[in-house]
C-alpha cells in the first residue's frame, strides 16, 4: 500500500509507548517451547515475524492459549515433533529454528518469501551438520533432521554475518546431549548486543552460559525452567519515533526501561550524537532538538539495525556524515546499503558505499517514491525524511507490519500530537 508520508512545519511536543520488543520475544517463544513447564508472556508484540514465529513452535507441538491480545501461555509438548516452517523474511525464526529441528526424530522443512534466500545461513547449517544433524540445502529452502551426535559437545562457526547464529545456538544448547561448547572463528561479531540479550534471557530461565575470551560459549545440559515475563517494549522502533524531535525539533518522550536488556544506551548515544537532548528519568526518555542536526562520523557495528533511520537523518543533516561497521547489513531484510544508496541518490542525495558502510553528502532533496523493498526499516526511514521533505510516498507501507502492524496511525498521532 503506498503512503504520502506526514509533513510537518511545527515542533513536536509528543509522548509514546510502544509494543514490547520482536528481539525479546522471539528469544522468549524459542526458551517457552523447550521449557520443561508451561510460561506465561505478557506485551507480546502484534507483527508479521512474532505471528511466525509462534506457529512455528506450534508446529514443533507447543500449545500456545491467549489470555489476552498480548498475553499467551505456551505449554510444550512432551515430545518435539518436526514441521515445516514458513520464516517469511523474518531472520530469527531462520536461525533460531534450525538448532531446534535438529534435536527432533523426523524432518523439518524451512521455506520463506523469496528474497529470504539471500539471507545468510550456511554457516548455521554447517555448524548443525557437524553437530551431526542431517541438513539438505544451504539456502532457503532447506530441511533439518534430527541426528545430534550423542558424543557431540564443541562446534566452531563463523558468526561474522549475523549474531543470530551464536543467539540460535546457545538458545538450544542446553537441550543438546550433552550441552554445547560454541567457538566463533572468525571477525568481529555484528550486533554483539544481541548476543548478550540471548544470555540475560537463559538466565532468567537458570541456565548460567559461561563466556569466555575470545568468543567462547559454554552452556550445560539442563533443564530450561518455566516463566513469567512481560516483555519490555521494542527500543529501535521506539528510536525512530524519538529521532522525529531531532527532525522536526521540540521533543519526543517515551517509556523506556532502566534495565533494558536491549542496546538501549548505544540507541540513545545516536541521537545524541545527532545533536539531540536526551533526558532520563525513571523508565521514561525524552528527546528534543531544535530541527538542526548534526553531521556525524559513527560506527553501528554493534547496532545496525538502525542504520537506515542514521541514513535518513543524515540527509537532513548540516554536512557529510560517515556511517561505518555495517557491512553485514547487506544480509539483512534486503541489501541496506544498497537501496539506501539509490533512495537517497534519487532524492538528490550524495552517497558512496564502502564494503563498511556508507558516507553521506546532504543536497537539495525533493519529493519523490521512496521504495521500501519490503524492508520495515527502510519505510522508516522514509517516514523520517517526509517529515522535512514535503512529498515523499513509501511505495509499500504494508512491510512495517513485520514488527508494528500500526506504524502509519502511531506515527500520524505523534505528529498531530503537536501543540
Amino acid at each position: 500500500m503506498p503512503w504520502l508520508t506526514p509533513h510537518s512545519n511545527q515542533e513536536l511536543n509528543a509522548k509514546i509507548r510502544l509494543p514490547g520488543s520482536k528481539s525479546v520475544a522471539a528469544r522468549a517463544l524459542v526458551l517457552s517451547l523447550l521449557a520443561q513447564s508451561a510460561s506465561v508472556l505478557r506485551q507480546v508484540p502484534a507483527g508479521r515475524d512474532t505471528g511466525l514465529l509462534r506457529d512455528a513452535i506450534a508446529g514443533f507441538g507447543a500449545q500456545i492459549i491467549p489470555h489476552e491480545v498480548d498475553i499467551w501461555e505456551i505449554i510444550p509438548p512432551a515430545t518435539l515433533c518436526p514441521a515445516d516452517i514458513d520464516v517469511g523474511l523474518s531472520g530469527t525464526v531462520m536461525r533460531f529454528l534450525p538448532p531446534v529441528a535438529a534435536m527432533i526424530e523426523g524432518t523439518s522443512n524451512f521455506y520463506g518469501d523469496p528474497q529470504a534466500a539471500a539471507r545468510p545461513i550456511a554457516g548455521l547449517l554447517e555448524a548443525l551438520t557437524r553437530l551431526g544433524a542431517h541438513v539438505k540445502g544451504s539456502t532457503l529452502p532447506f530441511s533439518v533432521s534430527g541426528g545430534l551426535n550423542e558424543r557431540a559437545y564443541e562446534v566452531s562457526i563463523a558468526s561474522s554475518a549475523t549474531s543470530q547464529y551464536v543467539s540460535g545456538l546457545l538458545l538450544a544448547g542446553a537441550r543438546f546431549p550433552n550441552g554445547l561448547r560454541l567457538i566463533h572463528d572468525g571477525s568481529q561479531i555484528p550486533s554483539a548486543p544481541h548476543i548478550e540479550m540471548t544470555i540475560a534471557q537463559l538466565a532468567k530461565r537458570g541456565v548460567q552460559v559461561q563466556t569466555y575470551e575470545n568468543h567462547i560459549w559454554e552452556v550445560p545440559k539442563m533443564k530450561i525452567a518455566a516463566t513469567v515475563e512481560t516483555i519490555e517494549p521494542d527500543l529501535t522502533n521506539t528510536a525512530t519515533f524519538l529521532a522525529a524531535g531531532l527532525v522536526c525539533g521540540g521533543k519526543v518522550a517515551a517509556y523506556w526501561p532502566q534495565d533494558s536488556i536491549q542496546p538501549a544506551n548505544e540507541l540513545l548515544g545516536v541521537l545524541e550524537a545527532f545533536g539531540g537532548k536526551v533526558e532520563s528519568t525513571a523508565d521514561q526518555v525524552c528527546v528534543s532538538g531544535t530541527g538542526e542536526i548534526a553531521a556525524v562520523d559513527i560506527d553501528l557495528h554493534e547496532i545496525g539495525e538502525i542504520t537506515p533511520v542514521v541514513a535518513a537523518l543524515a540527509a537532513l543533516a548540516d554536512g557529510v556524515s560517515t556511517i561505518s561497521g555495517v557491512g553485514h547489513i547487506a544480509g539483512h531484510e534486503t541489501n541496506r546499503l544498497s537501496a539506501l544508496a539509490t533512495e537517497l541518490s534519487n532524492l538528490g542525495c550524495g552517497v558512496e558505499v564502502s564494503s563498511s558502510g556508507m558516507k553521506i553528502k546532504p543536497g537539495k532533496l525533493t519529493a519523490g517514491v521512496f521504495r521500501s523493498y519490503a524492508d520495515h526499516r527502510m519505510a522508516h526511514a522514509g517516514a523520517l525524511l517526509g517529515l522535512r521533505i514535503c512529498g515523499i510516498e513509501i511505495d509499500d507501507v504494508n512491510c512495517t507490519a513485520k514488527t508494528l502492524p500500526d506504524f502509519v496511525s502511531r506515527w500520524e498521532e505523534m505528529i498531530g500530537m503537536t501543540e
